[in-house]
């Protein structure tokens, strides 16, 4: 990669001499009021080599003649899955510039290169969490739930029913490495209700357990829930904000009732946090744990239907940016998910063409007896030429199962299709809720 001087600066990527400047530039870049040195030690572990997908090679630099970084992105690389299919994807982070050097295209540039990079390692989509509209101007779309939550209220009548710790059925201690196989499974629990989730092998799982820096942004506790026996039976993840008690994984075993399990989980969590807060106060420290719960498990979760009203009312989510730069190289990697759906639907055993006009891009699939047996680019004379039409950032989202396409025609009447297309498509994309943990 060349990083010659251009106005002013050049790209590179970092070296190990440029850890502790850089973690200090993305702590003044990114941290917020009480997250002090929590981004330092996130782009540190990034960058030191114990991070199972990450390394100082996935990191760019933007700096001045004389040293000085004015600006800095990564790629984390991480699989995903489109219900039991892999999906390699690159997440672009700790994308931050200079305000001096700010609106000049830095971003942009470093983009192209994460993009390439993203590309050799055969990364079939690129995902990030951000602020509104910005990434648009790289070619990504708002098209996976980010978010959503339940407020699990202690004071609600009803909510904190008083059980004696010797009259639990369950306990719950801090997992060790021993037990990623069961975290394993229990993950795949938590995630299975979700079209997307990313994929966390049992490295990542040690790494979560023991690699990250205690004052890392992203450092979470873990509890395996098990019978007095000592019987695994599953697990939660939370992290303790300013705004409250955040448990964002959780999971247990099929056979396990989810409402018993759930309800134990409140009250366990209920006796810890108000534990630390007491000791807190008992050696004179001051205490600023908010005893909130809130249930963040974006818009649909095994454990709100099994805490029902208890759980409280749903918020709205915000929604990861989604890029996918070959759409027919993605449906081909989903085609085993297609074509499942499609032989449980009133479409069975479908043949002939179908196509798809997203207005500058033209894709026909070919079904022969519920199996599609080409994908492939097609013309037309006409602008609307083709079942159904939809601009690319709009298939995207029909893709991730974000929206249906009734839905997107309704908000964009240039979203249409033939009668069949608003069969189809519903067949073959339906609304699915996701809530990707992501690597980070």
């Amino acid at each position: 990669m060349k990083s010659e001087l251009q106005n002013g600066v050049r790209l590179r990527i970092a070296t190990t001499e440029d850890i502790e400047n850089l973690a200090a530039f993305n702590g003044r870049i990114h941290e917020e009021p009480g997250e002090e040195g929590k981004i330092v030690a996130w782009t540190a572990d990034l960058m030191n080599g114990s991070h199972p997908t990450t390394q100082l090679e996935d990191f760019l630099i933007v700096e001045t003649e004389e040293g000085e970084i004015v600006s800095s992105t990564c790629l984390v690389p991480q699989v995903w899955l489109y219900e039991d299919v892999e999906i390699k994807v690159g997440r672009p982070e700790l994308v931050g510039t200079d305000e001096k050097w700010r609106k000049k295209g830095l971003v942009r540039e470093q983009f192209k290169v994460l993009h390439e990079m993203s590309a050799k390692n055969g990364d079939l989509m690129q995902v990030i969490t951000g602020i509104p509209w910005y990434y648009r101007m790289f070619g990504y779309t708002h098209a996976v739930d980010l978010g959503g939550s339940r407020l699990y209220d202690w004071n609600r009548p009803g909510n904190l029913r008083k059980i004696a710790i010797e009259d639990e059925k369950f306990e719950w201690r801090r997992p060790t490495s021993a037990d990623i196989p069961f975290l394993q499974t229990y993950y795949a629990q938590h995630g299975k209700d979700y079209l997307l989730n990313s994929q966390r092998s049992a490295e990542q799982w040690e790494y979560e357990l023991n690699g990250r820096s205690d004052n890392s942004i992203y450092n979470k506790e873990f509890w395996l829930i098990t019978k007095k026996d000592g019987i695994p039976v599953g697990y939660l993840g939370y992290v303790i904000w300013p705004v409250g008690v955040t448990i964002n994984e959780l999971g247990c075993e099929p056979t396990q009732s989810m409402r018993e399990f759930g309800l134990y989980a409140t009250r366990a969590i209920h006796r810890h946090i108000s534990q630390i807060i007491e000791d807190k106060k008992t050696a004179g420290e001051e205490s600023n744990i908010n005893k909130r719960l809130i249930l963040y498990f974006g818009q649909d979760h095994a454990i709100y239907r099994a805490l029902g009203n208890q759980a409280g009312k749903q918020t709205n989510s915000y929604a990861w940016y989604i890029r996918i730069p070959d759409i027919p190289a993605f449906l081909k990697q989903i085609q085993p998910v297609l074509e499942r759906r499609l032989a449980k639907s009133v479409m069975v055993g479908h043949s002939g063409p179908f196509k798809i006009n997203m207005y500058e891009e033209k894709l026909e699939l070919v079904f022969e007896n519920g199996k599609i047996t080409e994908m492939r680019p097609y013309e037309t004379k006409i602008m609307q030429g083709g079942d159904m039409v939809c601009t690319r950032p709009e298939f995207i989202q029909l893709i991730c199962g974000h929206r249906s396409f009734q839905e997107l025609n309704h908000v964009r009447v240039d979203c249409n299709g033939n009668a069949e297309a608003f069969v189809l498509m519903d067949i073959l994309f339906p609304k699915i809720p996701s809530h990707p943990m992501g690597v980070t």
